[in-house]
């Protein structure tokens, strides 16, 4: 049974000074409602260390999605970590978060700091107990999860931050809970901003040269945000009502792209659309208000500086925090990346305001740009829907 809870996953880094690797490594996998993310910090540092931390991961999202137990997955990661040369060890501590669709959480520890359970303004360690796996003793907990609920995984780095300098002895667990605790609701649930905030307090401590590598993984539980975006006018007038009905029926936000396709919901709802001047500029059209809907924008042009907007944040030149303009396409851009599930309603006519041939718009580059904005939602892990008239 499904507990209609949306995981929503991030994560930031440090690379130790003097690094230009992490050794630290991350692997988040999600599917039908579920999600599991691996958290690993290889012994040492730099490539070495990656190398530990990356076969770690990979052995033990690979191993768990078949079904394989954590004995199986503790075993085999350690007869397959090559033996360091230096210490005479192969060793990688990991922490492990599953989450189910059905709401129940799991949780496996091996000598990495607690996991941090941030629930109704309070942030507690989860129950485990202590088992040994393949020579290894392990902590596993399960829990109940609930919506609110934030998890924080962390490498040593974070505990050790600022260790015999700014802080006598590290950034300790209960600090880190008070940071957490303090911090969460400033947030509002957003788990990318919660993973850079921690590990941006780190970089201080350390003084802008981390003693370890630093790790923040970051896990939100809630409802899902859920945004209809409809784009172009059906191929056959006589779908027209079927479309404004579907897409008005859907839950959550509703975006409207394109004048043709916002004077068809106007005609179809008898809602008049209003201009809103101050959504305009740097060459972007300025956005309608209409009655029953979030969004009325122009089309390709907002639509492809929308596109750009979310490549950046896609080459992690960009974050939504950081998506601070008014104009339309940064709107649009934000009110994208919002979203977790994105019902998208494509009109498949073609745009009688572009029949001249000398316009720069035309059929096929507005599909190209349609289907680009569909595949960027998809690769930032958005759960997405595509119906087209």
């Amino acid at each position: 049974m499904s507990s209609g809870l949306y995981y929503e996953a991030s994560y930031s880094s440090l690379c130790k000074h003097g690094e230009t690797i992490c050794g630290d490594r991350v692997e988040i996998v999600k599917a039908s409602g579920s999600i599991m993310a691996v958290l690993s910090d290889g012994l040492g540092s730099g490539i070495k260390a990656n190398v530990l931390s990356t076969l770690t991961t990979r052995i033990a999202t690979y191993m768990l999605k078949e079904g394989s137990g954590i004995e199986d997955v503790v075993d085999t990661i350690g007869r397959t970590l090559p033996i360091c040369q230096v210490r005479g060890v192969a060793y990688s501590t990991f922490s492990i978060v599953r989450l189910s669709e059905g709401g129940v959480g799991n949780i496996v520890e091996y000598d990495t700091p607690d996991i941090f359970l941030y629930r109704e303004g309070t942030v507690t360690k989860i129950s485990t107990k202590k088992r040994k796996v393949a020579e290894k003793e392990v902590l596993e907990g399960s829990f109940e999860v609930k919506d609110g609920d934030h998890l924080f995984m962390v490498s040593d780095g974070v505990i050790h931050a600022g260790l015999g300098d700014v802080l006598n002895l590290g950034w300790q667990w209960e600090n880190v809970a008070e940071y957490i605790r303090k911090t969460v609701p400033k947030a509002r649930g957003d788990s990318a901003q919660l993973s850079k905030w921690l590990t941006g307090v780190c970089d201080q401590f350390y003084g802008g040269k981390p003693g370890d590598d630093t790790t923040v993984v970051c896990i939100a539980a809630r409802q899902p945000r859920m945004t209809s975006v409809a784009i172009g006018p059906p191929s056959r007038k006589e779908l027209d009502a079927e479309l404004v009905r579907k897409f008005m029926a859907r839950p959550g936000r509703k975006i409207i792209c394109g004048g043709t396709t916002g004077n068809l919901f106007a005609r179809e709802l008898g809602a008049e659309m209003e201009i809103d001047l101050g959504t305009g500029g740097d060459g972007i059209p300025p956005m309608a208000k209409m009655k029953g809907v979030d969004m009325v924008t122009e089309g390709i042009i907002t639509l492809t500086s929308a596109l750009d907007k979310l490549g950046a944040v896609d080459a992690g030149e960009m974050t939504k925090a950081g998506m601070t303009g008014r104009d339309a396409a940064s709107l649009l851009a934000k009110a994208l990346l919002d979203a977790d599930r994105l019902d998208f309603f494509v009109g498949r006519a073609k745009n009688v305001a572009h029949t001249d041939a000398a316009s720069l718009v035309d059929y096929r580059f507005k599909s190209q740009a349609v289907d680009a904005v569909i595949r960027m939602m998809r690769a930032l892990g958005k759960d997405v829907s595509v119906t087209y008239y």
